[in-house]
C-alpha cells in the first residue's frame, strides 16, 4: 500500500478541479457533498457544471489552465482528457506543496480518491492504490447490497447511545456496547422495523440485549 487512507474535512475550503468533462463533474458533484467550496477551470465546460454555476453551487473559470488557479487553494484535481495539462497541473502542484490528483495517473497523484459508499455518516471505501479503478468500483456495487440505508439510522442509534453512556461516565455499559453482536439489529432494520417509531424500536431492542430493561 502506498497511500495513506484519512478522510480530510473540506467543509468551506477552497479545492480546485481542472477540466470540465465526465470525470471532472464527477469529482465536482463529490467535493460539493462534503461542503467544500469549489472553482473549476477549463475552455470547455459540461451542461451539468454549467447548471451547478447558475445555482451558484461552484465558481467557473472558462478558460485554459493557470498556474495562478492555484492560489489558496487546499487540494487540486486535475481531470482533463489532456495529458500534458494534467502533468502541468500536477508539477506546479508539487512545487507550491499542494496536494494533487490526477485522473489515471497514480504515479503523479499525492493522493487517489476511493470508490466509496455512504449512508449518512457511514462509510465504507474501497481502493486499489489507483491502480485499477473498475475494480473498486465492482467491490462497491456488491458492497452496496451488503449495506443498505439501515446503516445510517444504526449509525444515528449508535452514536446516541455512546454519547449517553459516555457523558454519563458508564464505561461497562460501553464496553458491553462495543461487544453487542448488531447483525440481528441491521437485518431487522432492513426488513422489520416499520414506520416513524424505527429509532426508539431499536434503542429498546439494544436495551433488552444489554440487560437495561426487560423483554
Amino acid at each position: 500500500m502506498k497511500y495513506y487512507p484519512i478522510q480530510l474535512d473540506v467543509s468551506g475550503k477552497p479545492v480546485l478541479v481542472v477540466g470540465g468533462g465526465e470525470v471532472a463533474t464527477r469529482r465536482v458533484l463529490g467535493l460539493l457533498e462534503s461542503g467544500a467550496r469549489v472553482t473549476v477551470v477549463a475552455p470547455v465546460l459540461s451542461a451539468e457544471l454549467k447548471k451547478m454555476a447558475e445555482k451558484k453551487l461552484v465558481v467557473l473559470v472558462e478558460r485554459a489552465f493557470r498556474e495562478v488557479d492555484l492560489g489558496g487553494v487546499l487540494l487540486v484535481f486535475a481531470s482533463t482528457s489532456d495529458n500534458r495539462v494534467n502533468k502541468e497541473v500536477a508539477h506546479h502542484c508539487r512545487r507550491r506543496k499542494i496536494l494533487c490528483n490526477v485522473v489515471d495517473t497514480p504515479d503523479l497523484c499525492d493522493f487517489v480518491v476511493p470508490s466509496r459508499i455512504t449512508r449518512g455518516d457511514f462509510m465504507v471505501t474501497v481502493s486499489t492504490d489507483g491502480r485499477v479503478p473498475f475494480l473498486a468500483r465492482q467491490v462497491r456495487l456488491e458492497l452496496e447490497k451488503i449495506f443498505g440505508p439501515e446503516m445510517e439510522v444504526l449509525l444515528e442509534i449508535l452514536a446516541k447511545k455512546r454519547k449517553h453512556f459516555l457523558e454519563e461516565g458508564k464505561t461497562v455499559f460501553m464496553e458491553k456496547l462495543s461487544r453487542l453482536d448488531l447483525t440481528p439489529l441491521r437485518e431487522i432494520l432492513r426488513h422489520g422495523f416499520k414506520g416513524d417509531k424505527i429509532a426508539s424500536q431499536a434503542e429498546r431492542w439494544i436495551d433488552e440485549k444489554m440487560g437495561l430493561i426487560e423483554r
